[in-house]
């Protein structure tokens, strides 16, 4: 019969180094940077979702542009739009920033603050 042993030993076991690290722990690692890099400073960001209607023909430059937006509470903001803005016809196709119309009600997100923001998204809706 074969024997079997049992290990005895109590030695505490450490991390391979060559093991990466999980995601939990770099998240934690990227939100105290956050945290550390913000301590102490005034910038504040917001996100924001606004609906409303394109109040101006927009400035389409490039894969950029801008124009002005009322919001549903009749403040009008500007919001500026880059290669990354992410813009959606009523559909759901991808549309671009010739596509927006003064009049047409739309869905803006991104961040910025009182008077502008800063699209990730637009949707026209």
């Amino acid at each position: 019969m074969p024997r079997y042993t049992r290990s005895t030993s109590f030695a505490p076991r450490f991390r391979k180094p060559d093991r990466p690290l999980g995601l939990r722990r770099l998240a934690a690692l990227a939100l105290l940077a956050v945290t550390l890099a913000a301590c102490g400073s005034d910038v504040t960001l917001e996100l924001r979702t606004s609906f409303g209607t394109i109040d101006d023909p927009p400035s389409c430059i490039g894969d950029g542009g801008s124009f002005s937006f009322e919001e549903e509470g009749g403040l009008v903001i500007v919001v500026f739009l880059d290669d990354d803005t992410v813009i959606r016809a009523p559909d759901g196709d991808p549309a671009d920033c010739e596509d927006l119309k003064t009049g047409t009600e739309a869905r803006v997100r991104g961040d910025g603050d009182d008077d502008r923001i800063d699209a990730d998204e637009v949707d026209i809706l």
